[in-house]
């Protein structure tokens, strides 16, 4: 099954997927929920810097990142919100919002 993307995310390119990989592996410190977690972008939130990933852990299968650009030292950032799976992404992603 694919995923339906809100309006207001867009797919990435591989390329830009595999940065943004790059980058929150950057960011993590070796508390944070996604440390050490297999990841792959699948898109972006349009004028955010919130990231969606596909992950492997127990009972998530997609999170939001909001990258920082910074290497952190709290496992509070980059701020991660887990869904279990396509669904409550689709159906809940906007719990998100400021």
């Amino acid at each position: 099954m694919t995923l339906n993307l809100p309006t207001e995310w867009q797919e990435v390119t591989s390329d830009e997927a595999h940065a943004f990989e790059i980058e929150l592996a950057r960011e993590l410190c070796s508390n944070h929920i996604l440390a050490g977690v297999s990841v792959k972008c699948i898109a972006r939130r349009q004028g955010r810097d919130d990231f969606l990933f596909r992950v492997h852990l127990d009972e998530s299968e997609y999170a939001v990142a909001h990258l920082t650009w910074s290497k952190e030292n709290s496992p509070d950032w980059p701020w991660t919100t887990l869904f279990n799976d396509r669904n409550d992404f689709e159906d809940n992603w906007r719990r998100i919002l400021d």
